[in-house]
């Protein structure tokens, strides 16, 4: 394990590896770099967990969506083709467009979920 900060809560501890998409995507998930660093709780302990909240999961498969449609160049049938299917609205395809920095920006369209900190 190592140490750095949770994608999440924003904490310097200890952070495992997740794959925003697992299954059968997860090779995919880590030959396009759609993984985040996570402290434990916030990646299964915590009942807002990647692992035990659907409204954490969604949040970051909306990110990794939005990160693997800006970092390959896709549009968001490509990204189905690759990974079964669309996480986000059409207002939130449209807020990426011409965003040059999408990461700190992509959020605001879906700033209402509650994240585990």
């Amino acid at each position: 394990m190592a140490t750095g900060y949770c994608f999440l809560c924003g904490n310097w501890e200890t952070v495992e590896e997740h794959h925003i998409f697992g299954g059968p995507f997860r090779k995919k998930a880590t030959k396009y770099k759609l993984t985040v660093q996570l402290c434990p709780w916030c990646h299964q302990y915590d009942a807002d967990s990647a692992h035990k909240s659907a409204e954490t999961r969604l949040y970051l498969r909306k990110y990794g969506q939005q990160k693997a449609m800006k970092e390959q160049g896709w549009t968001a049938e490509d990204f189905i083709r690759e990974f079964g299917t669309n996480y986000l609205d059409p207002d939130e395809i449209e807020a990426m467009n011409g965003c040059d920095d999408w990461q700190n920006n992509s959020f605001r369209v879906i700033e209402d979920i509650e994240l585990p900190y």
